[in-house]
């Protein structure tokens, strides 16, 4: 199966799912990062940003770095939006999970 089709495919069947686990992991990051104390509003500001900027390229992604997927898109296309949508999405997870790493591994 080519990525283009697989992204096609999680997008028409997916597509609300993915944005529900996301947002649902955020809030339920946040809330814990309030009631440790971890979160100032600065960072919680950077976590509503990548919050933003991860659904943003898993649904549509229009950067000046990638095009967003169409059906006449090449390769090298579909390797770039697949590696902004896994490279938003993983810097999403570190942004939540690093304050509480560092508080429990740290302190």
């Amino acid at each position: 199966m080519e990525l283009k089709k697989i992204y096609f495919y999680l997008l028409k069947r997916y597509k609300k799912k993915i944005v529900f686990l996301i947002l649902f992991f955020t809030l339920v990051s946040v809330s814990i990062q309030v009631k440790v104390g971890l979160i100032d509003y600065g960072y919680f500001f950077v976590i509503f940003l990548s919050c933003y900027v991860s659904i943003y390229t898993w649904c549509n992604g229009i950067f000046a770095e990638t095009l967003p997927i169409t059906e006449l898109s090449n390769n090298g296309e579909v390797i770039a939006r697949w590696m902004m949508i896994f490279l938003s999405t993983f810097f999403h997870i570190y942004i939540l999970v690093n304050p509480l790493l560092n508080k429990w591994f740290y302190n």
